[in-house]
């Protein structure tokens, strides 16, 4: 094949191509470096005569001692049937990865190799034989594995997706549990650049219940910069004093319940209420008689591109989690991507065990799980990326410098 390639492709030009190609991911796009910018973005691509029938975005990093890494993320975008393009581009890359340093290359491939109901049973299933996998290896990459853990890599193996043609707003669990939130006097609030103090601090709820690290503002003001023309932040909040009216009449209501009752067992449920209803009277009584007015529930940003709609981050105070605020700003975030006439939504990632809240959370949206072909490894310095694969497990307490904005 007449193959040629380039390590300084048009940046224009490889936006062009990768919107149109059928593995595209924001990942793989000018804006990406733009948030990521700690890693130097190199446009890579192949021609095959004067058509470019491959590109990728490769980050390199700079390691202490003087190393450096090359990473692909949900990259490259090729053609992973052809063998011979395959190996020519990692070939390729691999050369250039010498010249400049670079001990290692890692790549996540855009490639979905399952794509089940989130809510069905899931048997998962070994895919050795599997003809991109083989392709890859053939072009000397080694794959980490079909691992289930959610950090276990750079990408998550797993995530939840709804294809809109197949989805109706409507329907899902998660649909009629945002109805709830509305009927709770929960408002949605478009946020600005300006707002994200607020959209950080509901975040940071999520941080301290799920005991992980997510980002600071820094990152986020450059994601928003980034993506500012395809974006969507959103919060949901309550109007105090109007929760607390509420909250008093029905408590008034069931203390009038209570008094009327004269069985026992319905009596001890509807205490139970009150006492829980009055301890939310109580709490709004402090909170408005402390100067608030409002109370900021839940938040999500999602960005738009190509025709996938991508919820990235999503924060909610659990303290408010009867009044089911998740669900709308959620909800909304899924509503915005069909109204920018995306095909797909992708509610983020997921763990393979399929076993926890968030997988639960994300199934009442009648999402689908899919499932990639995973990381790999393309050794340029043996010795060194021996070692690196080793001692990965025991990196992932510093993975936060590594890949750190």
């Amino acid at each position: 094949m007449d193959y040629s390639f380039t390590s300084s492709l048009n940046p224009n030009l490889f936006d062009e191509f990768s919107l149109q190609h059928p593995l595209t991911s924001f990942f793989q796009s000018t804006a990406w470096p733009k948030v990521k910018t700690e890693w130097e973005p190199i446009y890579t691509g192949v021609y095959q005569g004067t058509t470019l029938v491959a590109a990728s975005l490769v980050l390199k990093r700079n390691l202490p001692l003087n190393l450096a890494i090359f990473y692909l993320p949900r990259g490259p975008l090729l053609d992973y049937d052809n063998v011979e393009l395959v190996k020519f581009y990692f070939s390729s890359l691999k050369q250039l990865a010498k010249k400049e340093k670079v001990f290692l290359i890692k790549t996540d491939p855009n490639l979905i190799i399952d794509i089940k109901p989130l809510s069905s049973k899931i048997n998962l299933q070994d895919h050795q034989d599997l003809p991109w996998l083989k392709n890859l290896k053939m072009a000397g990459l080694k794959h980490y594995g079909f691992n289930l853990g959610m950090y276990e890599t750079y990408q998550p193996r797993f995530s939840a997706l709804i294809k809109y043609q197949d989805y109706d707003l409507k329907v899902s669990k998660g649909y009629r549990d945002s109805i709830k939130a509305q009927k709770r006097d929960v408002e949605l609030v478009n946020l600005t650049y300006q707002d994200l103090p607020t959209f950080i601090k509901l975040l940071k709820e999520t941080e301290k219940r799920q005991n992980i690290s997510l980002r600071d503002i820094n990152y986020f003001e450059k994601l928003y910069q980034a993506y500012s023309d395809n974006i969507f932040l959103v919060a949901t909040k309550l109007d105090l004093q109007q929760a607390l009216i509420r909250q008093e009449n029905n408590l008034r209501r069931l203390e009038k319940q209570i008094s009327q009752s004269n069985s026992e067992t319905l009596k001890e449920n509807l205490s139970y209420q009150a006492k829980i209803i009055g301890e939310n009277v109580s709490n709004f009584q402090k909170k408005i008689a402390a100067g608030e007015k409002e109370a900021f529930l839940s938040t999500l940003l999602a960005i738009k591109h190509g025709s996938t709609c991508e919820l990235l981050y999503a924060g909610a105070d659990t303290s408010y989690g009867r009044y089911y605020a998740s669900y709308l700003s959620y909800q909304s975030g899924i509503a915005w991507g069909q109204k920018k006439g995306c095909l797909t939504c992708n509610l983020g990632g997921i763990p393979g065990t399929l076993d926890d809240g968030l997988t639960t959370y994300k199934s009442f949206f009648d999402a689908n799980m899919i499932e990639y072909i995973g990381e790999f490894d393309l050794p340029v310095k043996k010795i060194t990326a021996n070692l690196f694969r080793f001692a990965y497990p025991f990196l992932r307490k510093i993975r936060k410098y590594i890949l750190r904005d």
